[in-house]
Protein backbone atom coordinates (compact mmCIF):
# COMPACT_ATOMS: atom_id res chain seq x y z
CA UNK A 1 0.00 0.00 0.00
CA UNK A 2 3.00 2.29 0.27
CA UNK A 3 4.17 2.30 -2.77
CA UNK A 4 0.75 2.66 -4.35
CA UNK A 5 0.54 6.03 -2.55
CA UNK A 6 3.95 7.04 -3.36
CA UNK A 7 2.98 6.94 -6.83
CA UNK A 8 0.36 8.46 -6.65
CA UNK A 9 1.96 11.23 -4.51
CA UNK A 10 4.89 11.24 -7.14
CA UNK A 11 2.22 11.87 -10.15
CA UNK A 12 0.43 14.44 -7.93
CA UNK A 13 3.71 16.56 -7.86
CA UNK A 14 5.33 15.74 -11.13
CA UNK A 15 5.06 18.91 -13.60
CA UNK A 16 2.30 19.40 -15.98
CA UNK A 17 3.78 18.26 -19.36
CA UNK A 18 4.49 14.72 -17.37
CA UNK A 19 0.86 14.66 -16.45
CA UNK A 20 -0.30 15.12 -20.20
CA UNK A 21 2.36 12.86 -21.23
CA UNK A 22 1.20 9.95 -18.69
CA UNK A 23 -2.55 10.85 -19.97
CA UNK A 24 -1.87 10.94 -23.44
CA UNK A 25 0.20 8.16 -23.84
CA UNK A 26 -2.49 5.65 -23.56
CA UNK A 27 -4.58 6.95 -25.74
CA UNK A 28 -1.58 7.66 -28.47
CA UNK A 29 -0.59 3.99 -28.13
CA UNK A 30 -4.50 2.41 -28.77
CA UNK A 31 -4.17 5.04 -31.67
CA UNK A 32 -1.06 3.60 -33.31
CA UNK A 33 -1.91 0.21 -33.04
CA UNK A 34 -5.34 0.67 -34.63
CA UNK A 35 -2.91 2.29 -37.67
CA UNK A 36 -0.91 -0.76 -37.97
CA UNK A 37 -3.71 -3.47 -37.62
CA UNK A 38 -5.47 -1.40 -40.66
CA UNK A 39 -2.30 -0.76 -42.52
CA UNK A 40 -1.91 -4.93 -42.31
CA UNK A 41 -5.30 -5.66 -43.10
CA UNK A 42 -5.02 -3.30 -46.32
CA UNK A 43 -1.75 -4.86 -47.40
CA UNK A 44 -3.03 -8.37 -47.29
CA UNK A 45 -6.34 -7.36 -49.25
CA UNK A 46 -4.03 -5.75 -52.19
CA UNK A 47 -1.66 -9.36 -51.73
CA UNK A 48 -4.88 -11.42 -52.09
CA UNK A 49 -6.42 -9.43 -54.72
CA UNK A 50 -3.10 -9.75 -56.85
CA UNK A 51 -3.36 -13.37 -56.30
CA UNK A 52 -6.87 -13.99 -57.42
CA UNK A 53 -5.99 -10.86 -60.33
CA UNK A 54 -2.65 -11.04 -61.26
CA UNK A 55 -1.80 -7.35 -62.38
CA UNK A 56 -0.76 -7.72 -65.85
Amino acid sequence: MNETCSLIDFYSQSPDWIKVFWVASVPGFLLGLTAIVLWYRVQMARIRADIVQPAG
